[in-house]
């Protein structure tokens, strides 16, 4: 029979393994779906955009018309706080720094969230060669709080500076564009397939280390 500390161990691996195995690894990706303006700043989390570029077929729909955006996995303040204005009012000021041109990341599993409204990762274009991630900037900044909703994104994996992935948004047609987001895309799933499998591995691993400390244990 095990004794209590035995029982305590298996726990403590068993804890690591269920960990480990639902552990999201994988290297940090992205792909930008549309190209907008904002229209208006609903509070620190919400706006407007008129799409006038898509990059995505997916998401063809959506050109030319206004969507409502909701920042994904990023909480801010109620507009009837002192902080929600405040917040409100600082989104607002930054996406004016950047001509309230921005770039929508979309949730590619519901588009939508509960309320109707388009879920994304919102960037600006910060230089020549980088985005901002605004959505993270939020967070930096104390207006908005990390909140990890059901969606593909993953939070903990977020830059607040990334490389674009092309090099000129205004010089690439449709069709360019669609083909280099199609090879990032495939560069991720790879990413993810090689990471999964590496987890697969460590489980395995660990399994068999587990069984042989629990069979010296009994002993």
């Amino acid at each position: 029979m095990l004794s209590s500390t035995s029982i305590k161990l298996y726990v403590f691996v068993l804890i690591i393994l269920v960990s480990l195995f639902n552990l999201n690894v994988y290297a940090y990706g992205f792909d930008l779906d549309c190209r907008g303006v904002v229209k208006r700043v609903v509070d620190g989390d919400t706006i407007y955009v008129y799409v006038d570029k898509v990059f995505d077929q997916k998401f063809k729909d959506f050109l030319n018309q206004e969507i409502k955006v909701r920042f994904a996995d990023i909480n801010a303040p109620e507009l009837d706080t002192y902080e929600g204005v405040q917040a409100k009012i600082f989104l607002d000021h930054v996406l004016k720094n950047y001509s309230y041109i921005v770039y929508l990341d979309i949730d590619d599993i519901y588009i939508y969230g509960k309320y109707g409204r388009v879920i994304a990762v919102v960037y600006v274009e910060y230089n020549d060669t980088h985005l901002l991630n605004i959505n993270l900037f939020l967070v930096s900044k104390g207006y908005a709080e990390i909140r990890d909703y059901e969606n593909q994104f993953n939070p903990l994996y977020w830059r607040l500076y990334v490389e674009k992935p092309f090099n000129s948004f205004s010089k690439n047609t449709l069709n360019s564009v669609n083909n280099k987001v199609q090879t990032e895309k495939k560069i991720i799933d790879n990413h993810e397939i090689y990471n999964k499998l590496f987890v697969v591995v460590i489980i395995t691993i660990s399994s068999i280390i587990l069984w042989f400390i629990l069979k010296k244990l009994v002993k």
